[in-house]
């Protein structure tokens, strides 16, 4: 392949970018691979492999986020009460954790076929029938 049908090949790669320093930057890249290959400075990001965890790293148990914060309402005896959605996003607000409903789905699940929760249904006020956790 000669030189000109490369610049033209990138030229045509990068048409379609709309960000004139984009295409200049991704114009750049691709050359830079087409002519110095894997050992160029662009290269080396293309290249490199994931990370993958150690096993010395601590598990995804122990880090905090929406599980744990639901573990540690659970050691806190919050749920001895049956507890609806807007009850545990309250709690979790007032202790500066906003989340939305959809961030409590899989965590409450985990919980519940972990035997720490279960899910019942109950009327609220209103007649409604809603979701609520209650500890095991």
């Amino acid at each position: 392949m000669d030189i000109s049908s490369i610049l033209v090949e990138a030229e045509n790669s990068v048409q379609l970018v709309k960000d004139e320093k984009l295409r200049e930057i991704a114009y750049e890249k691709i050359l830079d691979l087409r002519f110095f290959g894997p050992f160029s400075k662009y290269a080396e990001s293309f290249s490199k492999k994931p990370k993958t965890k150690s096993s010395s790293t601590s598990t995804k148990n122990n880090s905090e986020g929406p599980k744990k914060w639901l573990s540690d309402l659970c050691d806190e005896k919050f749920f001895l009460e049956p507890k609806n959605m807007n009850d545990i996003l309250a709690e979790l607000t007032q202790r500066s954790h906003v989340l939305k409903p959809s961030d409590l789905t899989k965590p409450l699940s985990t919980l519940c076929h972990e035997k720490r929760l279960r899910r019942v249904k109950q009327k609220d006020g209103k007649g409604k029938v809603l979701w609520h956790w209650v500890a095991w």
